[in-house]
């Protein structure tokens, strides 16, 4: 069963996550796997919620209720498949990666609020991006596009980070049920107008390939400032979804420049796929920690 996160802390920016990934779960057939965290110095002696899926532990009158009419509001979409877990985790990150890595999980999709991701909540969203260990697809706070057919995606790469082609999948099939675009957008490394080389000109062939009987374009810019570029350009094609691959970067690298992708988290106008560059290993009999 293909499955879906959504963390949860009962603002307007995981509500609207919340909304975006009902209908993503809906077009591709997966279940919710909602979660939320509390810290330990939350917990009172109340009773706990009655669909708690990762060990009895008391839960807040406060936020009992707002599961409740969160399960409400779920059961509205009559075939939607979800389970809601609730626990006291003190890592988001770690408890998403334990999760994945017992169950298939496909996406994990988070609301984003920009650059006050910084000293909010939903700075989880690019740490777990920085993390590569799950497609994370990071929804901007008031996005309240609807998806729909025909839509226009954004793939943007240096094509030195094609080399798994399984990790797009996920991608793939959106643009499949979309009947989208997509534009591979290639950001050089210098500001001259450098044509893709040989090699490179084999990759876009191949990712036709891979995307077989979806339209693919490509496009090409200046590596001046990355962010700037792929937001532009995607505002320029009206496009609904960005996708980039996130790939190991060296000690140096780290010292020296900041992720593009977190970037593009920060500050991408729409929703925003950042995948890992492998897969995670499953291993089903781990075991997801309890607190």
């Amino acid at each position: 069963m293909k499955r879906i996160i959504v963390p949860t802390d009962f603002s307007e920016c995981a509500s609207n996550a919340i909304r975006y990934a009902i209908q993503v779960a809906s077009l591709i057939d997966a279940q919710l796997e909602i979660i939320c965290l509390h810290s330990p110095e939350q917990i009172s002696n109340s009773t706990p919620i009655y669909d708690v899926h990762d060990g009895n532990v008391d839960i807040p009158d406060s936020l009992i209720t707002m599961m409740n009419e969160l399960k409400k509001e779920l059961s509205n979409h009559a075939l939607l498949k979800f389970e809601i877990h609730i626990n006291n985790a003190s890592a988001l990150d770690t408890y998403i990666t334990e999760f994945a890595k017992k169950n298939e999980v496909l996406l994990v999709i988070m609301g984003t609020e920009g650059a006050h991701d910084y000293i909010n909540y939903f700075s989880n969203t690019s740490e777990l991006m920085e993390k590569r260990k799950v497609a994370v697809l990071a929804i901007p706070a008031g996005y309240l596009e609807k998806l729909e057919p025909n839509s226009e995606f954004v793939f943007a790469t240096d094509f030195k980070d094609i080399n798994n082609w399984e990790i797009m999948n996920v991608f793939r099939l959106l643009a499949i049920k979309l009947e989208a675009t997509i534009n591979v957008f290639y950001v050089h490394d210098s500001d001259d107008n450098k044509d893709i080389n040989e090699n490179q000109n084999f990759l876009f062939h191949d990712l036709e390939g891979f995307f077989e009987g979806i339209l693919v374009e490509l496009h090409q810019s200046s590596k001046a400032n990355v962010v700037h570029e792929v937001d532009k350009f995607a505002i320029s094609k009206k496009a609904s979804l960005i996708m980039m691959i996130a790939h190991d970067r060296s000690w140096l690298s780290e010292l020296f420049h900041k992720s593009v992708n977190k970037e593009m988290a920060l500050h991408t106008q729409v929703p925003f796929l950042s995948l890992p560059d492998k897969h995670l290993e499953l291993n089903k009999s781990a075991e997801v920690g309890y607190w």
